[in-house]
């Protein structure tokens, strides 16, 4: 069981379980693979969630509901913008 101790954006959550599960299918442990996935989230711009996003196995509604909030962060903060880099 992965749980987290507060609440937390739901996007980072789906992100963060997406990545990790992509971690997992490339061979890594349990372990290793939530890290590379909590560093993946935090170090990620806006600029690379949409090319990852390009690049993801998810359906069109997904894609299309995840670049709505890769717009918001954009136009607010700019595409160099960490938008999960912040623990809280």
């Amino acid at each position: 069981i992965i749980s987290s101790l507060w609440m937390i954006h739901p996007y980072a959550t789906a992100l963060l379980m997406m990545k990790f599960y992509d971690e997992l299918n490339n061979g890594n442990k349990i372990a290793l693979a939530l890290n590379k996935a909590q560093s993946w989230l935090r170090t990620s711009k806006v600029r690379d969630f949409r090319a990852w996003l390009i690049e993801s196995r998810l359906n069109e509604i997904w894609k299309i509901e995840l670049d709505k909030a890769f717009n918001k962060f954009e136009s607010e903060k700019g595409e160099n913008f960490s938008p999960f880099a912040s623990p809280y």
